[in-house]
């Protein structure tokens, strides 16, 4: 893999050594050649970014349930695939065009350039980046986020070589493509990180980025060490925050996996194995805030402790009328829950005054035939 070099810019912040396909894409000429395409495209952005579709509605606030949680994230990801598709396929008809048309290699890079300097305004929130070993619980810490912060935070669509599986749709889970489809698009460059699991090939496309980041969300990325390298390679690294979680040790993590249940200890013993391999390449790796999850809710707190302090502002922006309308309906819940605890209570007094009553009458029935017996 390619290691990726770090400087100290002037700001003090890292800054990172671009991809080849930049440079061509910072060809001088490659851009007057597509100038007139650029402005075209970033009008049309603008014009887009003006229109965007409605903010998720809050779906809890406080404590966050698993349910609400998982039915946050589902909802980001419809969000996020409605408005994503449209961007993506834009981006993979340029590239047909390109390869129909005969244009450059420069050319193609243009487009991925004005996708660059889209994602890199000023305007939009700093990417967030989650990373961390398989069973260390950032899959859980990122639902989590979803169910807290639903209208700042945008889930970005990835491309992936597999299968659908049951229950997913194209353009909300994965943008599903071929093997071939996949490779074209990254020899192209179109990938910010691309990564194969079990033969499978997965990706996020600077079309996805861009279309959370033209929404004035922050772009959640949930990828592996591999990813985090890639994206370090890149300029989109100067506009993010990078996350790593781990677990408080091996022996915890081998524990949480076996807990699972879900694989053999051959399966297990390969996903420490890889696990080891990504704390020791964190230790070397910059990441602006390492979190041990000992405690899933300490780990919860400190967590989201830091990412107020990160973007405050963009959550205090992003909480409108949607988080009255889902307060509101939050007090309506707990009102009608209130009201049929009320009415099962009453309904329970009601059963019990009938069976008391029902009680009296047999006893009465009792003393009456006692009596007739004593008469006879």
């Amino acid at each position: 893999m390619q290691r990726h070099c770090k400087e100290i810019d002037g700001s003090g912040r890292f800054s990172y050594s671009a991809p080849r396909m930049l440079a061509a894409a910072a060809d001088a000429n490659a851009l007057s050649a597509a100038a007139t395409k650029s402005r075209a495209v970033a009008a049309a952005a603008e014009e887009e970014r003006t229109t965007a579709a409605e903010l998720l509605p809050i779906s809890s606030s406080g404590g966050v349930s698993p349910t609400s949680a998982n039915a946050a994230l589902r909802e980001a990801q419809r969000s996020a695939g409605d408005a994503a598709e449209d961007a993506v396929l834009e981006e993979t008809n340029d590239a047909r065009e390109v390869e129909e048309n005969g244009a450059s290699e420069a050319e193609s890079g243009s487009r991925r350039a004005t996708l660059l300097k889209r994602i890199l305004r000023d305007t939009a929130p700093r990417i967030l980046v989650v990373a961390g070993p398989s069973g260390v619980g950032k899959g859980t810490l990122v639902k989590r986020i979803f169910a807290k912060w639903p209208q700042a935070f945008g889930f970005s669509i990835s491309h992936t070589s597999r299968q659908p599986r049951p229950g997913e749709t194209h353009g909300k889970e994965y943008f599903f493509c071929s093997r071939e489809e996949f490779e074209k698009l990254k020899k192209e460059g179109h990938f910010v990180e691309s990564a194969e699991f079990s033969g499978n090939c997965y990706g996020t496309s600077f079309a996805a980025v861009d279309n959370v980041r033209r929404g004035e969300r922050i772009c959640l990325l949930e990828i592996d060490m591999a990813g985090v390298l890639q994206i370090q390679s890149t300029p989109l690294a100067q506009e993010a925050n990078f996350v790593f979680i781990q677990p408080p040790s091996i022996e915890e993590l081998k524990a949480r996996l076996r807990g699972r249940r879900t694989e053999n200890e051959e399966h297990i013993a390969k996903r420490l194995a890889a696990a080891q391999r990504e704390l020791a390449l964190a230790k070397e790796t910059h990441f602006d805030f390492y979190l041990t999850n000992d405690n899933l809710e300490d780990a919860w707190q400190k967590l989201e402790a830091q990412l107020v302090q990160w973007y405050g502002p963009v959550f205090k922006k992003a909480a409108g009328p949607g988080e009255k309308r889902s307060r509101l309906s939050e007090e309506e819940t707990k009102a009608d829950e209130a009201k049929a605890e009320e009415t099962k209570a009453e309904e329970a007094k009601v059963e019990q005054t009938k069976a008391e009553e029902a009680k009296v009458e047999e006893t009465k029935v009792e003393e009456t035939k006692v009596e007739g017996n004593a008469g006879e």
